[in-house]
Parts: structure tokens; sequence; C-alpha cells
């Protein structure tokens, strides 16, 4: 068994640096250009209001923010971009403060982004099918959701993992094949079969995340609302098909990772206030929500927007697994349960992961005018 080391190449490698350049540089390029999704005419996010909603669940922290200092940051020449997307079309990013910021690409932001949406479905669709959750089923779902009109070069799928996260799961290699840890992660899935399961495994355990709402989600899944086992490993599962998605040549011709949008956070976490954008939409162009970006003016904030996520919860997931289990379905029913259940995830989130869980929670209230 050959596990890449320094110096040795058995198989394509990259180093995690070159990595942004082979996963994620090609797609910035095609969503830069393709920036006519954003929608300019609609008014720009000026008028902007903030309301504290509580404290953190264990207590503010000596760096969070007040509700002033949020103001002065969300008003911020570059706290909105001045764009109006839909959740449609747009990309759904985490609501890590790290985050890539929305000016780079078009994002919107939910805990988990895309990857914990379809998590969520991907439960409620099993449940309500009265069916159980397995490794073919959810790699089969996924294959059909980034193949369909919903995910595009333009409207990648959205997971992210960090530095820190990576050696973990290089880590964890080493540790399953009794050699070195290796320092680089495959470009293309290793022939071995052994070795591709081992690195699929070290990439989907808990602590290899770095999202830390998928790590909790993993280690903790009963807190998350995931009874069972089945239920249980949907996220791991998920993200190994993700990975494998994202390995996987079609043809020789095309490359799937350009409908996957998967960066590589660097750095502390320290997000120093919970933000949710509610009462965003444009009174220009319904349907339509600002963008913002988590870190501005020094400032790091954990972005959520409620509205809008709850309109691609509706609009995108419910049609798309209604459509999926061939109507026995009910939409209705469908958008209830996974709306309750995105909610049990939320609330986890904000009790158990750090910083979360000692800095305020804030709403925030956005309004645009003519240009």
């Amino acid at each position: 068994m050959q596990v890449t080391h320094r110096r040795s190449r058995p198989i394509k490698m990259t180093t995690i640096a070159s990595l942004q350049r082979a996963w994620v540089q090609p797609l910035m390029c095609m969503l830069l250009l393709s920036s006519s999704v954003m929608v300019l005419g609609c008014g720009v996010p000026r008028a902007v209001s903030v309301t504290w909603v509580a404290n953190g669940t264990r207590g503010d922290g000596p760096t969070s923010l007040s509700a002033a200092q949020v103001l002065e940051s969300m008003q911020g020449l570059g706290a909105f971009t001045g764009a109006y997307v839909s959740p449609r079309t747009t990309s759904f990013s985490c609501v890590d403060s790290r985050g890539i910021s929305p000016g780079q690409v078009p994002l919107l932001e939910t805990p988990g982004g895309d990857m914990a949406e379809l998590q969520g479905a991907i439960v409620i669709y099993h449940r309500m099918m009265k069916t159980k959750a397995t490794a073919a089923s959810v790699d089969a779902i996924f294959r059909a959701f980034v193949s369909s009109k919903h995910v595009s070069t333009t409207r990648p799928f959205y997971f992210h993992t960090s530095d820190g996260g990576l050696k973990k799961a290089f880590a964890k290699v080493g540790t399953m094949t009794g050699t070195s840890a290796p320092i680089v992660l495959p470009t293309e899935l290793p022939a071995n079969k052994t070795l591709a399961g081992i690195w699929l495994e070290a990439l989907s355990y808990g602590e290899s995340q770095g999202c830390g709402h998928l790590k909790y989600m993993i280690n903790e899944p009963l807190k998350y609302g995931l009874i069972g086992a089945h239920e249980a490993a949907v996220p791991a599962n998920l993200i190994k098909s993700y990975y494998s998605f994202g390995w996987r040549r079609t043809g020789g011709k095309s490359d799937a990772r350009s409908k996957l949008l998967f960066p590589i956070l660097h750095g502390l976490l320290e997000g120093q206030a919970t933000v949710i954008i509610k009462k965003a939409e444009s009174t220009q162009c319904p349907g339509r929500f600002p963008q913002a970006s988590p870190a501005h003016g020094g400032n790091q904030v954990f972005i959520y927007q409620a509205d809008a996520v709850a309109d691609f919860r509706r609009l995108v997931l419910t049609p798309f697994f209604v459509s999926y289990s061939k109507g026995r379905i009910n939409s209705g029913k469908f958008y209830e349960h996974l709306s309750k259940l995105q909610g049990i995830q939320l609330g986890a989130t904000l009790d158990l992961l750090s910083p979360v869980h000692h800095i305020p929670l804030y709403s925030v209230s956005v309004s645009d005018l003519v240009m």
C-alpha cells in the first residue's frame, strides 16, 4: 500500500496551497466572468438596523461586538457588496467568519453551506419515504442534485475545510495505514481501492472537518436531531460523496470539480458576533437578497441569511426532493419538517461551537434604495 510523502509521487498529488489552484482557481475565473448573475439594478443595501436578540449561551466573551459596533461594521463600504442575488441561483457558503468574500463569488450564508442544507433534506427525504439512509442512497441523491439544474459552474456546490482540518485528516490516514502521515491531498482518486477508502474515511471523520457545524453534527448527532445510526451517518457519507465526485473524471474531457466550490480556510475562528440577516429582501427585485461579507474593518462576524435560505429550502430543495420521490412526498410537509430539523441543528451549533457560544446574537434588517 502506497501513501505519498514528501519527494515520493506514487499518485498525482498537490500541496495545500496549489490545491486551491487545482480545485478552485479555474472555477473562480468562470464565476467572475459570469458576474451577470448579480442584479445591480435592484437597488443598493444602504439602510441597516441592528437589534440585540440574545447573549451567547455561555456568556459573552471579552472581544464580543456591541450592537453599535455591529451596525458600524455592517454599514461599512465593504460589509455589503451592493449586489442582490437570488437563492435559486446562488451558492450558500458557511456562516464561518473566516469565509471567502462574496465579492469573489456570488454567495449567501447558512451554517455548513450547501453541504449542511442538502444533508438535512436527505434526512427528511428518507424519513418521509420511510426508508433508511445508506451510503449508496446518499451518494445517488448527491450526484442527482449536482447533476440537476440547481448546480452548475456558475452556481457551484459549496463545502469548505480548513488547513487544520486537513492536517488532522492526514494524521488519520497515517494511523490507518501504519505509516507516516501524508502531507498533501490527492487531486485524483487513488487507484488502490483500499487506500481510496482510507482517504474517504479520514476526510469524513468529525475532527477532520474545517466546518464546526458539520464537525459537531458528526460527533454529536443526537443534538442535531439525527436519530439512529443511519441518520447519524448521513453527514459523513455526504462528505465522502463530495470528495469522490470531485476526484472523478468524466470521460477524460470534463472535470467534475468545476461544479464544486471547495475553499480551504486559514487562521483562527475569531467571530465576534453572530448576525442573522432578516427582512432584507429587495423592494425592487422580490426574491433577491443582499450579499454580506463576514469580515470587515478588522471585525469577524458569523452571518446567517435566514430569509434567503428559507427561500432556498422552499424553492429549490423541496421541489427537487418531491420530484426525486416521484411525487410521493408532500411538498408542504417536506418543507415544514426540513425547516424544523434545520432549526434544531442551528440551535445545536449556537450552543456547542466556540466562539459562537461566547458571543452575542443580533438580528440585522436591510433595506435598499433605487439606484
